[in-house]
């Protein structure tokens, strides 16, 4: 009854807290979606070259939601069945799941598989990357999601995306931006949904402008970065979100796709 507004940063997020409010009869339920800012406003990400391995590049905590060891498993079994191709995977961030994700490396890594493990990195890092290296491809296996940030990031600089269907992630995957696997995909669809991207030329350059030109749309559609709503500047969100919490703390188990901002 307190509450003025509530935004959730996906479609996803939305549906569900408008089913737990009934159906939301005094629109207190609003849509906020997130987005993302680059540095370097026209910079975007150079894709490999017929000589370079196709490089991958997925940036995420490592736990149990994120799945970063199922990246690894598709990887290792794409490169075994396409022993002509060589491959490179980039992931940046750290996590709980760490040390098993290496003990999950295999001693006999397939020769055309370089895996490289960055660990935890500022976001100034992450922009490098994008700038400076050849990605082909962005990833995130996570078993659930907000509107992920990562992949945001990644279709900002032109790089198409790949996903499992789960709420947040099946809002911006599509076939115009990238590869939308099913919630908890195997290597043989994941082999069969990239093979046609991997044996046709231009391929993955028409998908990048498509899926570039759909995240400028995005960006520029919406008056709001990260949830803040549009009548807001930062920092009077910041000064707003610092008072509620003094007077009602925001509760943990608050789903991750949604935010919170209690008035009284």
């Amino acid at each position: 009854e307190r509450m003025t507004k509530l935004f959730a940063v996906s479609k996803g997020g939305q549906e569900f807290l408008k089913d737990e409010f009934n159906g939301d009869p005094t629109s207190k339920v609003t849509l906020r979606t997130l987005g993302s800012k680059k540095p370097i406003r026209d910079a975007i990400s150079r894709p490999g070259n017929s000589e370079d391995a196709v490089t991958f590049f997925s940036c995420s905590r490592v736990d149990d939601n994120k799945r970063v060891t199922l990246n690894l498993t598709l990887l290792i079994d794409l490169a075994r069945n396409m022993p002509e191709l060589r491959f490179r995977w980039i992931h940046a961030g750290d996590g709980p799941c760490m040390s098993m994700l290496r003990a999950s490396i295999p001693a006999q890594l397939p020769s055309n598989l370089t895996i490289d493990l960055k660990g935890m990195l500022c976001n100034e890092e992450i922009h490098s990357i994008y700038r400076k290296e050849p990605i082909d491809w962005a990833m995130l296996m996570s078993r659930c999601e907000g509107l992920p940030i990562a992949l945001c990031e990644a279709l900002s600089y032109g790089i198409p995306v790949i996903g499992c269907d789960v709420p947040g992630i099946k809002e911006i995957v599509n076939d115009s931006t990238g590869i939308l696997l099913s919630e908890n995909p195997t290597s043989e669809e994941f082999i069969a949904r990239i093979y046609p991207y991997l044996n046709g030329p231009g391929s993955v350059t028409q998908i990048s402008l498509r899926r570039m030109e759909e995240q400028i749309r995005r960006i520029n559609s919406t008056k709001i970065i990260c949830g803040i709503y549009e009548r807001a500047t930062l920092k009077n969100y910041d000064r707003e979100v610092r008072a509620c919490r003094q007077r009602r703390p925001l509760q943990t188990s608050t789903p991750s796709w949604c935010q919170l901002l209690i008035t009284s």
